[in-house]
């Protein structure tokens, strides 16, 4: 999905990051569903509720537009160098 979404490193640039953004949301959330529902051994509800956290906490964090590059300083054309 990532290499369809409007952002940096987008290829295809099909899908609006705000829609990615949203499907990571719901996504997050069926993996923290996905311990109450499944009946899930130790070690795989940990990693599977960890993993929907994460995801969660990234999508909720992640900015939904791009920002457009700028210098950080202004480079002036220097025509009088030696």
């Amino acid at each position: 999905m990532n290499l369809f979404s409007k952002h940096e490193l987008g290829i295809l640039r099909l899908i609006p990051m705000s829609i990615h953004l949203n499907m990571d949301v719901l996504f997050s959330l069926f993996l923290i569903l996905c311990v109450f529902i499944f009946d899930m051994s130790y070690p795989a509800y940990v990693l599977t509720a960890l993993g929907g956290l994460m995801t969660l906490g990234g999508a909720l964090y992640t900015k939904p537009y791009m920002k457009k590059h700028q210098p950080p300083i202004e480079i002036k054309d220097d025509t009088e160098r030696d």
